[in-house]
């Protein structure tokens, strides 16, 4: 991946919906502005009000910014996750969550508390219960806080699009929050002002705050509640299109996967498969990933993605060491825009024939494992950015050819095998998500017979093996209680 890479101006081949959305992001985190007219009218002395405000903005504006920018400035583009310090080793993120926890609680509380008094005031501005201990004022008070927060936790679940819906947020009430009303309200000021005989210091100066205020307003209109919210659903949009979203509430059945080898249409081989199999268990129509190197690979990707079983595809090169990590970033990246995965399923190797021992080469050694090890390995070092904490399965497939390798397969053998011990490590180093390492067996496909053929000429002995389709196999193997 190479050094950090950053800049002060948009990536090039930015569009400006996804600019905008950036845009808006920002300015979600800055405009609340609603919030002022309630802290006012708490203060003992309302008229130290611009003192405060003065001093929490330049704060605001200095730790935002410095923290910002130095995260951005040393993780640069390609590292860049979502929270910021979702990068950082898992000692450092723990410690930066334990920090940022209290601050979104606090923060939620107070939203949800001007919200509330909001509806209260609505509700018995003209009652006893606005003033007086009442048991109908507490209980009504704590019923408006509690039906808040949890619509809070429900649109946060609900809602697969998060970086496109505070940006529609925004553009819709930010407009408002943030411009409109402060313009408007400049002016119904004015008027007051001027019917009580107020003049402001020269009628020069009054042309100035009547342009800015104006100015505010068409800032809020314009930028914000026209061209902000065509922005935002523009992008929201596109994502459906892409495959990036799937549907309201299917956020947390998303898959991540690979296929063994050259996935046909038809969804015969394991990724597709296991993605037809967990769609018909109601989970999801899945969001299944599929990376692989072989051009081919690219011919089929339209194909499955239109399918009927909602299996979509993305390729990614693993066969190279120089641009590896590069790869398996930009899959992370394409596979988590609508929000951090659940399960994934690890199936990816290249086609390797049975090469006789004294026919090795170094090379052949190192391209057996680059896919199989390499890639898994590169994969395990990421996935705790992309991927939700918990128990939740992460599944890495081997082989049986592991337990009984035939005439010249050693080298695959060890690969397989190899898988085995990697998973043993990754259930270690990825706690306390859990990893499998699940044996497959045999799928049926239409190269099955010339493979069966060959092993039976080269001695295969024991039981006859049993054959499934690859989404029943899938589906009896990774999805069921038992498994």
């Amino acid at each position: 991946m190479g050094d950090p890479v950053f800049s002060a101006w948009p990536a090039p081949g930015a569009s400006f919906v996804s600019i905008m959305v950036a845009f808006l992001n920002i300015c979600y985190t800055f405009i609340g502005q609603i919030t002022l007219p309630s802290f006012i009218a708490e203060m003992t002395d309302p008229r130290d009000f611009p003192k405060a405000l003065w001093s929490c903005t330049i704060a605001e504006l200095v730790v935002f910014c410095t923290i910002g920018i130095t995260i951005y400035k040393f993780t640069g583009i390609q590292y860049m996750t979502s929270p910021a310090f979702g990068g950082l080793e898992n000692m450092y993120k723990i410690l930066s969550f334990s920090f940022m926890l209290p601050t979104i609680v606090i923060l939620g509380a107070v939203y949800a508390s001007i919200t509330g008094r909001f509806v209260f005031i609505r509700l018995f501005s003209d009652s006893k219960h606005m003033y007086s201990h009442t048991v109908t004022g507490w209980l009504s008070w704590g019923g408006i806080l509690i039906i808040i927060w949890v619509l809070g936790f429900v649109v946060s679940q609900v809602i697969p699009f998060f970086s496109s819906l505070l940006a529609l947020v925004a553009a819709v009430f930010d407009a408002f929050f943030g411009f409109i009303y402060w313009g408007v309200a400049w002016f119904r000021m004015r008027s007051a002002d001027r019917r009580e005989g107020r003049r402001v210091r020269s009628k020069e100066w009054d042309m100035v705050l009547v342009l800015f205020n104006v100015f505010l307003v068409f800032l809020g209109t314009i930028l914000f509640l026209v061209v902000g919210t065509i922005a935002s659903i523009q992008h929201i949009m596109e994502q459906f299109a892409v495959g990036a979203v799937k549907g309201i509430g299917l956020l947390n059945t998303r898959l991540l996967m690979s296929a063994l080898d050259e996935p046909p249409p038809s969804c015969r081989w394991v990724g597709p498969g296991v993605g037809a199999a967990t769609g018909r268990r109601g989970l999801a129509p899945p969001e299944v990933r599929t990376p692989r190197t072989v051009a081919r690979l690219q011919a089929h990707v339209n194909a499955i993605g239109a399918s009927p079983d909602g299996v979509s595809s993305k390729t990614c090169d693993l066969s190279q060491p120089d641009t590896i990590e590069h790869n398996v970033l930009q899959l992370l990246e394409f596979a988590t825009e609508g929000g951090k995965l659940d399960h994934v399923v690890f199936t990816a190797g290249d086609a390797i024939s049975a090469i006789a021992l004294e026919d090795v080469t170094v090379e052949i050694i190192h391209k057996t494992g680059m896919v199989r090890q390499v890639g898994s390995i590169t994969l395990a070092k990421y996935l705790p950015r992309y991927m939700n904490v918990s128990v939740r399965s992460s599944t890495v497939t081997g082989g049986t050819n592991t337990w009984r390798p035939g005439p010249n397969w050693a080298i695959i053998a060890g690969s397989g095998g190899a898988i085995e011990g990697l998973s043993r490590g990754f259930a270690v180093g990825l706690a306390p998500v859990r990893v499998n390492c699940v044996q497959l067996g045999d799928v049926h496909e239409e190269r099955q017979p010339a493979v069966l053929e060959s092993l039976r000429r080269e001695g295969i002995t024991g039981p006859r093996p049993t054959f499934a389709s690859a989404p029943r196999r899938a589906e009896s193997r990774l999805l069921t209680p038992e498994s």
